[in-house]
This record gives C-alpha cells, sequence and structure tokens, in this order.
C-alpha cells in the first residue's frame, strides 16, 4: 500500500499507531511491527499525517481555496535583498515587513520597519555592511525602548534568526504564515507594537485566508518555548480549528 491509499483509508479522527498497522496489512498482511517507525516518520515528513499526542495520529486535511502568504517587499527591502543575496549568498536570513500585518489588525500601523533576521554568525558584519548604505536606519538588536527611541519609519532591525525557523515557500528568505503566527508571541518587539486586543481577529484572518502548516507551526513554536502559550490562546481566544 503506498502512503496515499493508506491516507485515504485513515479516518478523519485520530488514531493508534497499531490501528495504522492493522489498515496496512489489510492490503500487505507480511508488514512487520518493526517497519512502523520508518513508516510513520515518512508519513509524517511528507506531511501525510500528524503526531497529536502520545500514540495518536491523524491525516492532514489538504487545505483547498486558501492562498499561499507572500507579500511585496518595500523598495529598501528590495535593495536590502538584492546586498544580501549578492554579497552574503551563504548566509541564512529572513527578511519581512511591519506593515504586512496592516492586513489583519485594526488598529493600523503607522510607521514601518523592516526585520531582517540573519543567522548567529553574520549579525555584526552584516549589520556594518547595511550602515554603509542605510546609515541611521539601521538597529543592531535593539530592546523595545531603543526602537521607540531611535527608530524612525523603515528602520532596519537586525536579529538573530533563531534555527529551524520556518522558510518561505517561494523564496526561503520570505516570511512563512508559521514563522508569522508564531512571532508574534515570541518576539518582544512585536508584542510592544502591536496591541493584544488584534491578536484573535488576526490570527482567525491568517488561518482563514493562508495555507498554515500546524505540524511546522507547533514544531516551531516549540523551538521559541511558546506551543503551549500560542495553543492555549488559539483555544480560547480563537474560532481557529486545531488539527
Amino acid at each position: 500500500m503506498n502512503d496515499y491509499m493508506l491516507q485515504t483509508k485513515m479516518p478523519d479522527h485520530a488514531i493508534t499507531r497499531q490501528d495504522i498497522l492493522d489498515l496496512v496489512r489489510e492490503s500487505e498482511p507480511e508488514f512487520r511491527e518493526g517497519q512502523m517507525k520508518r513508516l510513520l516518520a515518512n508519513l509524517i515528513e511528507t506531511s501525510k499525517i500528524e503526531h497529536v499526542g502520545h500514540n495518536r495520529y491523524r491525516k492532514i486535511m489538504k487545505t483547498v481555496n486558501k492562498a499561499k502568504y507572500e507579500n511585496r517587499y518595500s523598495e529598501t527591502a528590495l535593495k536590502i535583498i538584492a546586498i544580501m543575496e549578492e554579497e552574503f549568498p551563504l548566509v541564512d536570513y529572513r527578511i519581512w515587513e511591519l506593515s504586512w500585518l496592516n492586513e489583519f489588525v485594526n488598529h493600523q500601523l503607522g510607521r514601518n520597519y523592516i526585520f531582517l533576521e540573519v543567522e548567529k554568525d553574520g549579525c555584526e558584519f552584516i549589520f556594518d555592511r547595511m550602515m554603509s548604505d542605510f546609515a541611521g536606519k539601521v538597529l543592531l538588536r535593539p530592546d523595545q525602548n531603543q526602537v521607540t527611541r531611535y527608530g524612525v519609519n523603515d528602520s532596519i532591525i537586525i536579529d538573530r534568526l533563531v534555527s529551524e525557523s520556518p522558510k518561505g515557500k517561494t523564496e526561503v528568505y520570505y516570511l512563512s504564515p508559521e514563522k508569522l503566527v508564531v512571532d508574534l508571541f515570541a518576539n518582544k518587539r512585536l508584542k510592544g507594537m502591536l496591541s493584544m486586543g488584534d491578536y484573535p481577529e488576526a490570527l482567525e484572518a491568517v488561518f482563514t485566508v493562508y495555507e498554515v502548516d500546524q505540524v511546522k507551526m507547533f514544531r516551531y513554536a516549540r523551538r521559541r518555548n511558546k506551543e503551549k502559550e500560542l495553543k492555549e490562546f488559539l483555544l480560547s481566544k480563537t474560532k481557529v480549528e486545531l488539527r
């Protein structure tokens, strides 16, 4: 039985490892229990199923009529991307803009900031490079007070890229919706720039309009130590359906 056929035979509710083994053996009676670890790992890796609790697995329903999250970069951001791609092609980074959140929040943000997150060893020399082209507009790992005091419109905030940060679908450096959702809780600067009162409606809008891989999202949330907070907020404050 191939992975797709197994996925279609699974019920919509969560089932156990033994249940999956029984489904496989309906078509392949000789399938051994010792092969299950590899099978489950492959099904999870290819987004056929997700692990939803101790010995509980559920097939991933295909998202329909939802857009892939992408956005338009400002002229300043495009210049930054050109520098990164030409001069630092081996550096992993993500870049996105605060103004993009105006799509989701009621209280519109009047000032834009450009977040440039780069792998740990690149922060210092990329800050120096950006200063040569954007003097007076670059902040290196500032706290919220420094952002308020020294930030101007289109300020570039350089920070460390957290390992295992989700990648964009079209370009690695794009902001993925999974990263956006988690960073609303994990990025202290965002908490200082946004009203928590906007969070429920904003999150519902993200999940309604765009494809969000919840497995990827919660994996990243665990990396940021925000899985419990995020899950509790989504369950208690929003109508987002968690799989």
